[in-house]
């Protein structure tokens, strides 16, 4: 753990990566960072990007991608300007005099291959910093869970749990991750830890090595950052999807768990799913809790509600029901862009009308004098 104190002398430099896992409160924690990274910084720890778009999004308390979005970016497309623009402030970074501790959060980490794990260190290491990794794991039942609501209500998702499962259930592998983490930057510089929301904030405040007389500098009430929705809200979305011509505009605003901002909402598998897991991932589990002190093993077991093949046709009524709501999205993000449309206009005419003023003035004046 970092050795944290007011007066921000530290006897090593230190990089801390905030890499996820993906569905583990990532938002939320950003949401915490950007809020308090003034205080964090009296404390020794520098969290960059103040004056960018995401961190201005994440202190009103939204989603945002982190602070490291655009770096980690930039180690699979290193041609992207924007990303370029990120990694030679991060290199600059890396190379000014501060003695701060530097925090850079982003799941796109996680998504890094080997490769660019070990550019990051040999950068860091010529640049005299040390990289500490921290990370969340959930179980992987819960984890399924959760990437396939957040595929149905932002990405157009059609298939049911079955066949995602089939297909994404390599990005499960958790062991596959560490191994690569372990053997670039040693297994004592991996701070690993068990999500869980009622303690998110705390957790993430120890891993960054606070001492417990610090922390009540710090609101840890963890906000309501990307909720999940319900098992009828997710099937509704599904239906959605499925519909001729369905664009990845329509999200999830007129849900009831999105409107009111609820996480308290919880999805469980059905019962053959979550066995078949139990026993694919239980040595895999057992290792890890062996290995790195981590228990992630859960045993929800309830059905997440009507399994929807994608052959399955809708009910005239589910039919008639999605094309009305998704009418009615189509009509609004129509008005949307034709008010939009009408604005660009009006300012146009009122710059001509006070050039046209302007000129006039400046005529008058001159035929006077």
């Amino acid at each position: 753990m970092v050795n944290l104190n007011v007066d921000c002398e530290h006897k090593m430099k230190t990089l801390l990566l905030h890499i996820g896992s993906p569905k583990t409160g990532t938002s939320a924690i950003q949401v915490f960072l950007a809020q308090h990274h003034h205080t964090l910084k009296k404390m020794g720890i520098f969290y960059p990007g103040a004056k960018e778009k995401f961190f201005i999004s994440a202190q009103q308390g939204k989603i945002s991608s982190g602070n490291g979005f655009f770096l980690a970016k930039y180690f699979r497309n290193p041609n992207e300007k924007k990303y370029v623009q990120a990694y030679q402030d991060f290199c600059n970074l890396l190379s000014s005099k501060n003695q701060y501790t530097i925090l850079y959060s982003s799941e796109a980490f996680w998504s890094l291959k080997r490769v660019h794990f070990e550019k990051i260190y040999e950068l860091c290491k010529n640049k005299g910093y040390e990289v500490k990794i921290i990370l969340f794991l959930r179980g992987q039942k819960e984890m399924l869970l959760s990437l396939y609501a957040q595929e149905v209500k932002a990405r157009s998702l059609t298939v049911d749990i079955y066949h995602y499962y089939k297909k994404y259930s390599r990005t499960l592998d958790y062991e596959a991750k560490l191994r690569v983490l372990r053997k670039v930057f040693g297994l004592h510089n991996l701070n690993i830890l068990k999500y869980t929301t009622h303690r998110l904030l705390e957790d993430f405040l120890d891993a960054l090595g606070m001492e417990n007389k610090h922390k009540s500098r710090f609101d840890v009430s963890l906000q309501k950052v990307n909720p999940t929705p319900d098992a009828n809200e997710l099937e509704f979305l599904r239906t959605i999807n499925q519909l001729e011509n369905s664009d990845r505009s329509f999200s999830d605003r007129l849900l009831y768990t999105q409107i009111h901002n609820d996480t308290t909402t919880t999805l469980s598998l059905p019962n053959d799913l979550a066995v078949e897991m139990d026993k694919r991932f239980a040595k895999m589990n057992e290792s890890l809790a062996q290995k790195y002190k981590i228990v992630i093993g859960n045993s929800r077991n309830m059905n997440i509600g009507k399994s929807v093949n994608d052959n399955e046709k809708m009910s005239p009524f589910d039919e008639i029901s999605a094309r009305m709501i998704y009418s009615l999205h189509k009509d609004t993000e129509s008005y949307k862009k034709q008010i939009e449309r009408l604005q660009k206009k009006y300012n146009y005419m009122v710059g001509i009308l006070a050039a046209f003023c302007l000129l006039l003035c400046y005529l008058l004046y001159v035929h006077m004098v």
